[in-house]
């Protein structure tokens, strides 16, 4: 066997390349064995990883006893020994800080370091002494906190904390930009002293050059920017700015570890030893979703340096490159990510009013019900007698939800309206709702078709509304939702939930109607909690809208499977019959209706 052939974990081999000639030779082997371009410098950026050892010394039969290989050797046995050291501690944290709170709600005094100018809560505190614990072993952190509990409080404290104790010297957030105007451009201002400057959009103008130069010419403390802006024309000078703690809020935004996003996103944060996640739903999809969030943060030391690897431990190929959970997976990776990661429900730290869940099945009329028939089969009459993709069937499964909303769409884009019984039930709804002068409401809906028939019945009622969907500029969106918020008369919101943003608080509303429930468990748990948060003091109304016998049933039963496997993964609960509260009254419904 030649010399300059190494091997991955997987046993696919690579060649040393001539431009790793020059480079020093710890850095040579890093970059060779993670495949990646080394730096100018050739400074090793990764700090730890972890790798099967035992399977690089079952290979030595294969490769000859060089100098290159046992310096390999050596390195992962370094990174291994890192990652023991922080799973050691972190685990011991756990014991000590995070479960005594969990069981018994014991809270743990703050660092005499840390003195925040308002009082955390019970559960911040918790988080916050976790985190001091464990300064200098890992300073990369998870706080995956339910919505509209506190996750901001907790990252500007701690920002705060290493400013004013010389342990870095300026920080960077990415964050969405509804969250940057509802919550951090308050929180910054109220919990902290920190001097901050605040990038909305692109700066075109000369005056707002100025501002440019101004935030990263000054020594501000930290700058909060929108990810589309940060990852565009100013990466530049954000790399030379140098941050030395990097925060991004929404964290799954980055789920995809292929993305150019989290990429860039990496390459911004080269420079920074301290790292943190915020995002109350890390696994929207599934425990892939959790891969390039922990990309970003230690780049493989917690779950593993190989996608390839890390998903072959939990899953299987179903059919078609459809991955899915291996029996047990979702317990096996709870176990794995609980020292590394500290989660809270609202039903553990808020005492909210009560929130009633009233799923409203309908049957569809002879038209309509005759057209879904015909519809399932000649949609499906293509694939019968062979397997099809979740891919190839996606578009077919939409028109079916469209169907059982009012509308089809033809593929030439032209609309249909048909005889709808979910558009009966809520108008009876409505009727019921608006009888009490100080009910307010938003109607979620997933397509733009339904926005504008819904808009139209409620028009036809002289009901004072606004709309949020895709179809419109931002600026009617901001202005439709700040007319929603403000102003007691304008009773409904009809709204797609990625039309209104994340973060938006609407605790204005105390009802929801969701007259399609969109697959997408992001788009659901943004939605859903939209008004059931802290400061909430009205008792809370949704009304699920499902066509009986139709795919929205299996669009609900879909949703359960992902909400439970996002919250045993996330929380740490690995019993196989846990069930989801959120979803669960829905369920108790469905219980007839075979498996999606």
């Amino acid at each position: 066997m030649k010399k300059d052939i190494f091997y991955y974990e997987d046993r696919s081999f690579f060649r040393i390349k001539p431009k790793y000639k020059d480079m020093n030779e710890e850095s040579a082997l890093h970059s060779m064995f993670y495949n990646v371009t080394p730096t100018d410098s050739g400074a090793i950026t990764m700090e730890a990883s972890r790798v099967n050892l035992e399977l690089v010394e079952d290979l030595v039969p294969d490769i000859e006893s060089t100098r290159e290989y046992d310096m390999r050797k050596s390195y992962l046995e370094k990174m291994n020994s890192i990652y023991n050291k922080q799973r050691e501690l972190l685990v011991r944290l756990r014991q000590e800080i995070i479960l005594p709170y969990m069981n018994d709600e014991i809270v743990p005094d703050l660092p005499r370091a840390m003195s925040p100018l308002m009082d955390p809560r019970k559960h911040q505190q918790v988080t916050l002494r976790w985190m001091f614990e464990q300064l200098g072993v890992r300073d990369t952190h998870a706080i995956l906190f339910d919505m509209g509990i506190g996750k901001t409080y907790v990252s500007l404290v701690w920002a705060e904390f290493l400013i004013e104790q010389g342990i870095i010297d300026r920080a960077f957030v990415l964050a969405p930009l509804s969250t940057m105007k509802n919550a951090w451009r308050s929180d910054i201002r109220k919990f902290t002293s920190l001097d901050h400057r605040i990038l909305w959009s692109e700066f075109t103008s000369k005056k707002k050059q100025r501002y440019i130069d101004d935030c990263f010419d000054s020594k501000c403390d930290i700058i909060l920017c929108n990810p589309s802006i940060a990852l565009a024309g100013l990466m530049p000078r954000i790399i030379d700015w140098g941050p030395d703690l990097v925060i991004v809020d929404e964290s799954a935004g980055i789920k995809n570890w292929k993305s150019k996003t989290l990429q860039k996103i990496k390459k911004i944060s080269e420079s920074a030893n301290h790292k943190m996640i915020l995002n109350g739903s890390p696994a929207p999809n599934g425990i892939d979703d959790y891969y390039g969030q922990f990309e970003f943060l230690d780049n493989g030391i917690v779950l593993d340096t190989h996608y390839k690897t890390y998903r072959e431990k939990y899953q299987y190929n179903k059919f078609s490159y459809n991955w899915v959970p291996k029996r047990g997976a979702e317990g096996q990776l709870a176990d794995h990510l609980a020292p590394f990661i500290v989660r809270f429900m609202k039903k553990d730290v808020l005492d909210l009013p009560e929130r009633t869940l009233i799923l409203k099945t309908v049957k569809m009329g002879r038209k309509q019900g005759s057209f879904y028939k015909h519809l399932c089969e000649d949609q499906f009459a293509e694939h019968e007698g062979h397997q099809a993709s979740y891919e190839q069937l996606l578009p077919k499964f939409t028109k079916l939800r469209q169907a059982t909303s009012g509308f089809f769409k033809s593929d030439e884009g032209e609309v249909k309206d048909l005889p709808s019984a979910k558009m009966e039930c809520l108008e009876e709804l409505v009727d019921e709702m608006v009888q009490i002068r100080e009910n307010k409401g938003i109607i979620w809906c997933s397509f733009q078709h339904e926005v504008r028939s819904i808009s139209a019945m409620l028009k036809k009622k002289g009901i004072n509304h606004g709309v949020a969907y895709g179809g419109q500029t931002p600026g009617k969106t901001m202005k439709a939702l700040d007319k929603f918020l403000d102003e007691p008369e304008e009773i409904f919101l009809v709204a797609h939930p990625a039309s209104v943003g994340v973060g938006t608080n609407m605790q204005c509303a105390n009802y929801m109607f969701y007259f399609s429930l969109s697959d997408n468990l992001l788009h659901f748990e943004q939605s859903f909690d939209r008004n059931y948060r802290d400061g909430q003091e009205r008792p809370i109304f949704a009304y699920f809208l499902v066509a009986r016998n139709t795919r929205d049933e299996k669009v609900v039963i879909s949703m359960r499977k992902k909400q439970r496997t996002q919250t045993i993964t996330s929380t740490g609960f690995s019993m196989d019959d846990f069930l989801v509260p959120n979803i669960e009254n829905i369920w108790e419904s469905l219980r007839d209706v075979d498996d999606a």
